[in-house]
């Protein structure tokens, strides 16, 4: 085996190394897939593009500055506070999203025009960056696996590194994002605009809840 053929090996086995760690933080149910799903019921699959590409406006500068050694933890204090204001943030655009829709039940509205009623609905990029920049958990994660995965990506480089480690995550991002988007306004279509009303309440009452949860746990709630 010829240095080359040893580095490429290497290389592919990093890139299923980083894919099989992340997948399962990709996959996971959360605020963002939810979101995602409303506004896929109105935007199909350029909204979930849009959804991943907020994320990623704040997931990769995160990543470069723990690449760069310039945030290597984050105090019990910051993480209460991330808790508390995304916390709010989850409540307040669930319960626009849940007036919305049960407004619409008891109307001939179509839930494609419930967005306008709500600012997470109007932007799907600015839903991305606000449930990824207010999430403690994803910048939790970040901080420890994440983390991890980045000082093993430095020893191919600090650029090299970077790229390539970040490349081999950020792709299921939007694959996951667009997909479940593009589902969701098939499923609108399939289901009727009825029966997909009430989808988009159950939605939003999770949203409620996740809000709920991060407060409690931010004060101390068991």
């Amino acid at each position: 085996m010829t240095m080359l053929e040893g580095f490429l090996l290497d290389l592919a086995s990093f890139i299923i190394y980083v894919i099989v760690v992340t997948v399962s933080g990709v996959l996971s149910p959360g605020p963002l897939t939810i979101a995602t799903l409303i506004h896929g019921a109105k935007g199909g699959l350029k909204a979930g593009l849009n959804c991943a590409l907020g994320h990623m406006l704040v997931e990769l500068p995160l990543a470069v500055l723990i690449g760069l050694g310039l945030l290597n933890l984050m105090g019990s204090g910051v993480k209460q506070i991330l808790e508390i204001v995304g916390g709010l943030a989850l409540i307040g655009f669930g319960m626009l999203q849940l007036r919305g829709s049960l407004r619409s039940v008891n109307s001939s509205q179509d839930v494609s025009a419930e967005g306008s009623m709500l600012p997470m609905s109007g932007s799907a990029l600015l839903t991305g960056v606000t449930l990824t920049g207010l999430n403690p958990y994803f910048i939790l994660w970040w901080l420890s696996i994440g983390s991890a995965l980045i000082y093993e990506a430095l020893n191919l480089g600090l650029v090299e590194g970077l790229a390539i480690m970040y490349l081999a995550h950020v792709w299921m991002d939007y694959a996951w994002l667009g997909l479940i988007a593009h589902l969701s306004g098939c499923g609108r279509r399939v289901l009727g605009r009825k029966i997909y009303r009430y989808i988009l309440i159950g939605f939003s009452i999770a949203l409620v809840v996740f809000g709920v949860l991060w407060i409690a746990s931010a004060i101390g709630v068991s």
